[in-house]
């Protein structure tokens, strides 16, 4: 491993912000705007979102790799998500619980960059989510009118839309852009396409939905027409308050180190943190000691729920842990706008439960599906062992006597250390500061590595050379222990080291379109209730001006909405919309 240029770079950072700090003018501001598939959800559904990050007029940047994005009631977070971004653009999902009460909700998305001014820059929407499995609500009111098409309102008060005096004016609309389905009206289970002509050729990105039109919204706006507009004049944005660099490599975790004597966050410059994913790749990041003891660990591609290691590694009988901190921003509690049904129709809001029900029952391992992703770390070691090539012996002392020169346990100040023959001319065993790993985890204490059964233990790998961590602490090798499930089993490790449970960004989930080529397909008994046929949040135009968007339809009947949102290169807004018919 080679020294991280991240200390350099972070300076760097550091000394323009201040330099610009009373310039408010120079200072580089982000925003993030927030797309969805549709404008009314039920609970249990699945909110689709695309995620795209601008300047302060709107025009897309590449700067932050994580969007956090949260549901939120008048103040406690229903829902949070990492969302992971790049060259501006991500894209995921959230499952609303079923157990979430009928309302209006509010739905925030900001950068890590974004908090050094606070939560009046976040995005900020309204989402609609109605309950159909019980009569628990919030913020809601049911009318009946029956002259009305079965509607939901979001009725806002005076400010609490958190209106921004625009000083950008209407922003050019593309309108140029067609979008044309191939047929009037469809069959149920049929292949259709969309048509989408007149593209830009400067086009940055566009997205495109197709969704059922069972329940209309008025009363409010999600387009990102509307969104750009209401971005503040440079001149009227305040000064950062805070201090939080932007997460252009991956996402950053942040902690604090605690003296377990004291319980109390101590500052120490003579120790180095460590963050690892235990598995079967080495996924280890060195932390960075910021003031006070805080820690800062910066970290690429670490996606889905998995389980994390902490430890703090002394040449000393000192120890310290690391507590780490949520990501996501502290929220004002602020009103929600009414949410008013028109509860007439409430047959079609039933059929779309129903069919969301079957949906689950019929189509749940279709509808969860992910993306793979490959792995970040490709370290190959000096040399492995497969313990099975060899005689198993009883004890690791056997192990490294019997067959693995390159590593041996020494005693030294009557405490064990597992030591790497550092290798090649005049080369001589490392002197206690060898790195030892088990499935990823650092061993702190050498004398736990010593007493583990090798019984457990499927492979081991010497690794030669000198590795810088943080710029700062030398290890003379790595010896890597890995157990054959990857899961460390019966390892005690030092009270210094902390094991639990992380949620990285999001894992890429894939948007399930069945096909219908065949006969049989068509005829297939398994029912079909997708009342989104298709979102596609990144539409590759490939440098054409013209494209066909595939997709199919379900066993839902009725009108549906098709819509089309993107942007330029220079930040002018491309937007479409039309309509379908399923018979």
């Amino acid at each position: 491993m080679k020294a991280n240029v991240f200390s350099i770079t972070l300076c760097f950072l550091l000394i323009s912000a201040a330099s610009f700090a009373l310039d408010k003018e120079k200072i580089l501001r982000e925003r993030v705007y927030l797309q969805t598939d549709k404008q009314v959800y039920l609970a249990g559904e699945l909110i689709w979102m695309k995620v795209l990050t601008t300047n302060q007029d709107g025009t897309p940047i590449d700067l932050s790799k994580v969007v956090y994005v949260e549901l939120l009631d008048e103040s406690n977070p229903v829902l949070q998500v990492k969302l992971e971004v790049a060259n501006g653009i991500g894209s995921g999902w959230m499952m609303i619980p079923p157990t979430l009460a009928s309302g209006s909700y509010r739905m925030l998305a900001y950068t890590r960059y974004m908090k050094n001014e606070g939560e009046e820059v976040f995005f900020s929407r309204a989402i609609p989510i109605l309950n159909t499995f019980t009569d628990s609500s919030h913020n809601m009111e049911v009318v009946s009118k029956p002259d009305e098409p079965f509607t939901v309102a979001i009725a806002y008060t005076p400010n609490e839309r958190n209106a921004k005096a625009s000083g950008n004016g209407e922003n050019e609309i593309i309108r140029s852009l067609q979008l044309t389905p191939d047929k009037a009206a469809y069959p149920v289970r049929t292949a259709g396409s969309i048509s989408l002509e007149n593209i830009p050729e400067d086009i940055y990105t566009l997205s495109l939905s197709i969704y059922k039109n069972d329940v209309s919204l008025s009363g409010s706006s999600f387009r990102l027409r509307e969104w750009k507009n209401e971005l503040q004049p440079i001149e009227n944005v305040q000064p950062f308050t805070s201090m939080y660099i932007p997460e252009y490599e991956g996402h950053i975790l942040e902690g604090k180190m605690i003296d377990f004597q004291t319980g109390l966050q101590v500052k120490k410059d003579d120790v180095m943190p460590f963050l690892s994913f235990p598995g079967d790749k080495i996924r280890l990041f060195s932390g960075a000691l910021g003031k006070n003891g805080n820690v800062v660990f910066n970290t690429k591609r670490i996606s889905g729920v998995e389980e994390v290691a902490t430890a703090v590694v002394t040449f000393n009988d000192d120890r310290f842990r690391i507590d780490i901190e949520s990501p996501f921003a502290l929220h004002t509690s602020k009103p929600l706008p009414v949410l008013t049904v028109n509860i007439v129709h409430k047959d079609k809001l039933r059929e779309r439960s129903i069919g969301l029900q079957a949906l689950h029952m019929y189509m749940s391992d279709s509808i969860s599906e992910y993306e793979y992703e490959s792995a970040l770390f490709q370290w190959s070691p000096s040399i492995e062992y497969l313990l099975d090539d060899y005689i198993r012996f009883p004890t690791m002392r056997e192990v490294f006597a019997e067959f693995i020169p390159q590593a041996r346990f020494r005693r030294i100040n009557d405490r064990r250390y597992l030591n790497v023959f550092t290798g090649g001319i005049g080369g001589a065993f490392s002197n206690a500061n060898s790195l030892v790993l088990l499935d990823g985890i650092p061993i702190l204490d050498h004398e736990n590595i010593y007493s583990y059964d090798p019984s457990l233990v499927e492979r081991i790998g010497i690794y030669q050379n000198k590795y810088f961590f943080g710029g700062r602490l030398l290890f003379n090798g790595i010896v890597s222990f890995k157990t054959h499930n990857r899961d460390y089993h019966g390892l005690q490790v030092d009270e210094a080291t902390q094991v639990f449970s992380y949620e990285g960004t999001q894992k890429k989930r894939c948007f399930y379109v069945p096909s219908y080529n065949t006969e049989a397909e068509r005829k297939s008994r398994i029912p079909d209730f997708r009342h989104t046929l298709l979102w596609n949040p990144e539409v590759y135009t490939d440098g054409k001006t013209s494209v066909a968007i595939p997709f199919t339809t379900s066993d839902l009947t009725g009108d549906f909405i098709v819509k089309v949102e993107g942007i330029t290169n220079d930040g002018r807004v491309v937007y479409a919309e039309a309509g379908l018919k399923v018979e």
